[in-house]
């Protein structure tokens, strides 16, 4: 009962500081995590800077490259990119805690290193918080192939009739049958608050962000297409994995939602 009440004061609290002033800052964040991917973040970047806006910052965390990967980006002479070399490689997970940490804006969007973002994305994801006051926004994708091409690779999807649906949402996590994807999200710098540190563990920060922000009853999704996925043969996911290995992840996603009941939210 007790965590239910900081679950209720938290959306209360929160809903009453985004009627004050004191929002946060003006700017926003882009978040990325990068390891090899020379040949296609230069396209990434450039769908990411040519949206963003001019005190937007975009935090690029390099988990190790052994390839042309951090030159390039030192190429692109702009102020809004915010390069950091990781002394070891942490992977994805922990290096998306670490971007995430480091991110100042008022709101925080999480892109891959190899996919495109759709024309007119970040207005639409920014207008959706604002609008709706909720922490976290989460679209759709299309994929593509390694040049460019459409791909004939189905990805679940995302349908806005089902925003409110918390428990349902919640319960399509735990039976992988939720689509959420980082690459398509969105969210209120407060969210950090709950999602942060990641727990040890976890095989998912797009679906422990999801469980947040579902937890806590304040979400919404879209049914746009808001990025277009690339897939190739260094980022194709194991859909076949074995009943083990499924069975271990519910394991671990209940342990997710434990310690998200535990923690007590601060400074909203």
């Amino acid at each position: 009962m007790k965590s239910l009440g900081w679950r209720r004061g938290y959306v209360n609290n929160r809903k009453k500081s985004m009627k004050s002033s004191e929002i946060g800052p003006e700017y926003n964040s882009v978040c990325m995590a990068a390891y090899n991917g020379e040949r296609y973040i230069k396209k990434q970047m450039d769908s990411i800077l040519s949206q963003i806006a001019s005190d937007d910052e975009l935090i690029i965390i390099d988990d190790g490259s052994s390839d042309n990967t951090t030159e390039i980006i030192k190429q692109i002479s702009d102020p809004r990119i915010k390069l950091v070399l990781n002394e070891k490689n942490l992977g994805v997970i922990r290096t998306f805690d670490k971007a995430i940490s480091m991110a100042s804006g008022r709101y925080i969007f999480l892109t891959d290193q190899d996919d495109i973002w759709t024309e007119g994305r970040y207005k639409l994801m920014l207008d959706t918080l604002k609008r709706q006051n909720v922490l976290l926004v989460t679209g759709n994708l299309d994929t593509i192939d390694s040049n460019d091409n459409k791909s004939d690779v189905c990805i679940g999807k995302v349908h806005a009739k089902d925003s409110s649906s918390y428990g349902k949402n919640l319960f399509r996590i735990f039976t992988g049958r939720a689509y959420y994807y980082g690459c398509a999200m969105a969210f209120d710098r407060k969210l950090k608050n709950a999602i942060l540190p990641f727990p040890e563990g976890i095989e998912s920060h797009d679906l422990w962000i999801a469980m947040a922000a579902n937890y806590l009853k304040s979400n919404a999704h879209l049914d746009d297409i808001v990025l277009l996925h690339r897939i190739h043969g260094k980022n194709v996911t194991d859909m076949n994995r074995p009943l083990k290995a499924k069975l271990k992840t519910r394991v671990i996603m209940f342990s997710m939602l434990k310690t998200l009941k535990e923690r007590r939210v601060r400074g909203v």
